[in-house]
Parts: structure tokens; C-alpha cells; sequence
């Protein structure tokens, strides 16, 4: 497996725990789902900005590339943190869902285009 097929298999995992998370009816079932899918992004951006970015960013031809790569990064961050400081229901919560998910979906784009 090279380093593409990799990080497309991570994006497929977490494209599914978050399909996974939306779907889950009860608190319980949404914290595990929530937690394992927090572990799996943060875990993915450290091995992107280890291993995947850093010669990316040595190129001028990809540098802003990998710099684009590195700015969604901190966004899915970010909204990983909004998530975590709120209750698991209501609008809010949903909302913030919504916008993980079209952060995600426009982070994989980019790096698998």
C-alpha cells in the first residue's frame, strides 16, 4: 500500500464513523462513536503533518499544496473542539456535524484530486 492508497483508507474510515455517528440514536452510542472519530482524525493529521506534508512543503511547486492541506487540518481541529464542548444533542451539535462533515469532504477532494 503507498502512501495515497493509505490516506484514502483513512478517509474512507472516517467518512464511516462519521456516517456512523449521525445515524446513532442514543448518547452513549454517540460519545463512543464521537471519541473513536476524534481518535481517528487526530490521529490521521499527525501522520499527515509528520510524514505527508513536510516534503510537500520543501517543493515550491507544492508547497501551497500541502500549506492548503495543513490550513484544513486546524479547521477539523477546531470543529472537533466545538464538538467535544457540546451536549452530543440538539441543533448546535447537528449543525457542528454538518460542518465537520463538509470539512472533511473538501480536505479528502483535495488531497485525492
Amino acid at each position: 500500500m503507498d502512501a495515497f492508497q493509505f490516506l484514502r483508507a483513512e478517509h474512507r474510515k472516517a467518512s464511516d464513523l462519521l456516517k456512523r455517528l449521525r445515524d446513532a440514536v442514543n448518547a452513549a452510542e454517540r460519545e463512543r462513536l464521537f471519541t473513536e472519530l476524534k481518535q481517528e482524525l487526530e490521529s490521521d493529521a499527525t501522520v499527515e503533518r509528520e510524514y505527508f506534508y513536510p516534503p510537500l512543503l520543501e517543493r515550491e511547486v507544492t508547497a501551497d499544496i500541502a500549506g492548503g492541506g495543513i490550513h484544513d487540518l486546524n479547521r477539523l481541529h477546531e470543529l472537533l473542539e466545538r464538538l467535544e464542548a457540546l451536549p452530543r444533542e440538539g441543533g448546535e451539535w447537528h449543525a457542528c456535524l454538518d460542518q465537520l462533515q463538509q470539512a472533511m469532504d473538501e480536505h479528502r477532494h483535495k488531497e485525492e484530486e
